[in-house]
């Protein structure tokens, strides 16, 4: 079954083409990998997959829908992106950067929850960062900083999660066990 699909879609900024006629199946339980060289449209592919761009022509759906036109939360409840060089608030800690990956499961109406706390938990303890939840994000070097994004990712718990070039900055064996955990997650 592929869940995420993309049809004869152009991507891009503006006036400026990155990826013209994508069609692209992403299978779902599968791990995929998209590989290519620098600046040949990956990130924004991937970009388009999440709904941050929408493509100039053609379509991208989920589970049969347009990405974007579903709403917002409702995507974010789905599809996780782990970006390329993403920034953190100035003076941000640790917990609650990865906590903020529970947003689209919040509302009005459901506050914080045990299962909340729970899944944000294990994100820490998944990707080895529960000792540095008391610290500012900015005070870590770029490969604790690369895991604590890859936490925030999965406390947002999708069943679809992208990942842009995940192991930039981590040593080789923090390299591998991220790795290990994308597989174990897949199975």
């Amino acid at each position: 079954m592929t869940r995420l699909l993309v049809e004869n879609a152009r991507l891009g900024y503006a006036d400026k083409v990155i990826c013209p006629g994508v069609d692209l199946e992403i299978p779902d339980g599968q791990f995929t990998v998209i590989v290519g060289p620098n600046a040949c449209g990956k990130s924004t592919l991937l970009k388009s997959l999440t709904r941050l761009i929408a493509p100039q022509e053609g379509q991208i759906l989920l589970d049969g829908q347009s990405l974007h036109k579903k709403p917002t939360k409702e995507v974010a409840r789905e599809v996780g992106l782990l970006p390329q060089g993403p920034v953190a608030p100035d003076g941000i800690r640790v917990i609650d950067l990865v906590s903020r990956g529970r947003y689209p499961h919040q509302s009005l109406f459901k506050p914080w929850s045990p299962e909340d706390e729970q899944a944000v938990n294990e994100a820490m303890d998944a990707t080895g960062i529960r000792e540095l939840s008391g610290r500012l994000v900015d005070e870590l070097s770029g490969g604790q900083r690369q895991r604590v994004w890859m936490a925030v990712a999965l406390a947002q718990q999708t069943p679809i999660l992208l990942l842009d070039e995940p192991t930039t900055f981590l040593d080789v064996s923090y390299q591998i066990e991220l790795l290990e955990l994308c597989r174990k997650l897949n199975r």
